[in-house]
């Protein structure tokens, strides 16, 4: 019976480990090139340069336009980039284009769609000292023109407004403070995840208050922020960093002020299986010269639909694709498992426990097939790893 336990035993591990690309002695250890130690990656600043006597030009600018009145809507402003609207005797034309500080004014350039025969462009500066909008608006295909000295109304001021170098959710209540930024890698040689671990922190400045829930332990929901990372051409190179949802991003900008540090990790590096495979890695990061960035708020969400009554074994959401959840489960089993192992050593002669022990090595093989979904994640199989090594430590002894 001991001799049966064990095999069965070194059955399952050895189900459970194919399942992750094999045992570590089907893994060779891979020598690793050395990551460089002074690679930096550049982080610009908003077009819209920061003055401390400057004004945002969002809200609403009235006066007249030719024979007309107009009301002229700047709704958005974010890595100089501005959108709103136009209404001139009932007609209203959205607006887009660039807004760019300079010599203590701000120069506007904004163009309506252009599929209307009245569309144009407006071209204006809007100086910082008496908040005048002053410009001129041609039509696209015509004569037509107008002039126009604009002043800006206090109920139309905006309460938010962007002067961000980050895009999204977060544009109007942080930036990234400009400057070159270390890439920080360190070598992971093993034989199970052979690899690099990369990250890069940079320091951001609060300037509004929001107030945003973030996750705690497996809870994906929260505020985050990811950067993209270009070469010296501005082409995207293959992979990402992001800090995830940061409970400490949440903190900070519930804060709303002052300078913080965040760690962004890289994603989608791919894998190593190879010293040549390590070699191409190294090199596209060598490619990275700026970065770029990009912020969600990721609502929390509930599963209507979950049950509380389904059973440990398929504690993980197949539906969530949770990896982390997927190993708090996966641990639960193992440790039921070795337990069920040790009773059946003190006494083998106990068929309850064997009846047991038969359910877990099919629940073991249910476990096996729903790592395929996490199998590609580094991080994933480093921890596997480390959840496989007890079962197999608990089998050795039999």
């Amino acid at each position: 019976m001991k001799k049966s336990i064990s095999i069965l035993s070194l059955i399952v591990v050895t189900l459970l480990m194919s399942s992750c690309g094999g045992t570590s002695e089907e893994n060779e250890m891979i020598s690793l090139p050395d990551p460089p130690k002074d690679l930096k990656y550049l982080v610009e600043g908003n077009d819209l340069e920061e003055n401390l006597g400057a004004s945002d030009p969002i809200g609403t600018w009235t006066g007249k336009f030719g024979n007309n009145s107009i009301v002229l809507v700047l709704e958005n402003n974010s890595n100089g980039v501005v959108t709103g609207y136009n209404e001139v005797a009932g007609n209203k034309r959205a607006v887009s284009g660039t807004c760019i500080w300079k010599g203590g004014e701000f120069v506007l350039e904004l163009k309506e769609p252009g599929d209307h025969k009245w569309d144009g462009v407006f071209k204006f500066i809007i100086n910082d000292d008496d908040q005048r909008a002053i410009g001129s608006w041609k039509m696209n295909k015509g004569k037509s023109e107008n002039s126009f000295d604009l002043e800006k109304t206090k109920e139309g001021e905006s309460s938010v407004s962007s002067n961000s170098n980050i895009d999204g959710d977060l544009s109007n209540y942080m930036s990234a403070v400009p400057g070159e930024y270390l890439f920080e890698m360190e070598k992971r040689e093993d034989a199970y995840v052979p690899g690099y671990n990369e990250s890069i922190k940079v320091k951001f400045k609060f300037t509004k208050s929001i107030d945003v829930a973030a996750g705690t332990g497996y809870n994906r929901f929260g505020p985050s922020i990811s950067a993209i990372v270009l070469d010296k051409d501005n082409n995207k190179l293959e992979f990402s960093l992001s800090t995830g949802a940061s409970a400490d991003l949440a903190t900070y900008l519930k804060k709303g002020s002052g300078e913080e540090w965040l760690t962004l990790n890289v994603s989608g590096q791919g894998s190593i299986s190879s010293k040549e495979d390590a070699v191409k890695l190294l090199e596209k990061y060598k490619k990275g010269k700026k970065i770029r960035f990009n912020s969600e708020i990721i609502e929390e969400k509930f599963d209507s639909e979950s049950s509380s009554s389904s059973s440990e074994s398929n504690e993980v959401s197949s539906s969530s694709g949770d990896c982390d959840e997927f190993l708090k489960g996966y641990e639960k089993f193992m440790g039921k498992y070795i337990a069920i192992i040790k009773k059946m050593e003190n006494n083998p002669n106990d068929m309850s426990v064997m009846t047991d022990y038969t359910s877990m090595m099919a629940e073991a093989t249910e476990w096996a097939e729903k790592t395929a979904d996490c199998a590609a994640d580094a991080t994933f199989a480093a921890k596997f790893a480390a959840i496989q090594m007890k079962i197999a430590n608990a089998a050795s002894g039999m």
